[in-house]
């Protein structure tokens, strides 16, 4: 056998004709990385689902379409690790460590363990440390997802009678204001408001000789869309070292996208003493169709 002959048998065993490289090597960079680095496979048979994302590496963006189609299919442990290959390829990829994050939460067949809760927070921050890059679509998904995971730092309060140095408090009770309105408020004037207001009589109320003041507790990504007219924006989670801000002797109407948190906000300052809170019920969306159609639905 001649020489040139063998050669040609050898690199053809061997899967090193010019296409085959061209195969193997994926497309320009950074998608040329060691594939011996890979911490997933690229499967077949998964159907051809795609949803763009921001990335600089075209095989990333399989790998986060390979992810986001096995979140669908519920196996949480192989999308996990195609969202790492996704972030290994691109580690500027926003959406791969937001996928990263989805996998790893809980779902309908799955609570959050804890030996995943510390991972997914960890995805989620480096997604929010890379969102400036990312569409303004993915930013509100990131944002989204990161409510579900957040840690909160607190000082321990030396004084506090649960779980201070000296605690008073050793077992569970019914504190009054926490669960339901105490029983002298029955005769108040101000019992008579409503824990929830529709959007028609929030409407009349403003128009009224005493407005109420209203409180915005979405996000800032929210309220950048569209709010009340005159409302004071107070995030939710800011409510807490603001709420002091609210007038004590005026109504107060909470609301929010479509009124779960909004009635939590009320909920709670009413437990401050409020008396004179109510939430709008089903928030910008109801307002947005009963009384004010500019206001931007989402």
């Amino acid at each position: 056998m001649r020489l040139g002959t063998m050669l040609v048998l050898i690199a053809v065993a061997g899967g090193c004709t010019p296409a085959a490289r061209d195969r193997d090597a994926g497309a320009p960079h950074p998608d040329a990385a060691d594939a011996g680095h890979a911490t997933a496979p690229l499967l077949e048979g998964l159907g051809d689902w795609h949803h763009a994302v921001t990335t600089r590496s075209a095989r990333a963006q399989r790998f986060f379409d390979q992810g986001l189609r096995l979140v669908y299919a519920f196996n949480h442990v192989e999308a996990v690790r195609a969202f790492d290959e996704a972030a290994r390829l691109d580690p500027t990829c926003a959406m791969a460590y937001w996928g990263k994050a989805l996998a790893l939460g809980p779902n309908i067949n799955d609570p959050m363990l804890p030996d995943r809760e510390q991972r997914a927070l960890e995805a989620i921050q480096k997604a929010v440390a890379l969102r400036e890059g990312a569409s303004e679509h993915e930013r509100a998904y990131i944002d989204a997802l990161a409510l579900r995971f957040r840690e909160l730092r607190l000082r321990r309060d030396p004084a506090c009678p649960v779980c201070g140095d000296s605690p008073t408090i050793r077992e569970l009770r019914d504190l009054e204001g926490y669960c339901e309105a105490p029983a002298s408020d029955a005769a108040a004037p101000d019992a008579a408001t409503p824990a929830v207001l529709g959007p028609e009589e929030v409407r009349d109320r403003l128009a009224g000789p005493s407005p109420p003041v209203l409180v915005d507790v979405r996000e800032d990504w929210e309220v950048a869309l569209g709010t009340l007219p005159g409302a004071l924006h107070i995030p939710l989670d800011a409510l807490p070292g603001r709420w002091t801000e609210l007038p004590p002797d005026r109504e107060v109407v909470v609301y929010c996208h479509a009124g779960l948190r909004s009635a939590r906000a009320a909920h709670w300052l009413r437990s401050r003493g409020l008396r004179r809170v109510a939430s709008l019920d089903g928030g910008t969306e109801a307002w947005s169709a009963l009384v004010d159609p500019t206001l931007p639905r989402y």
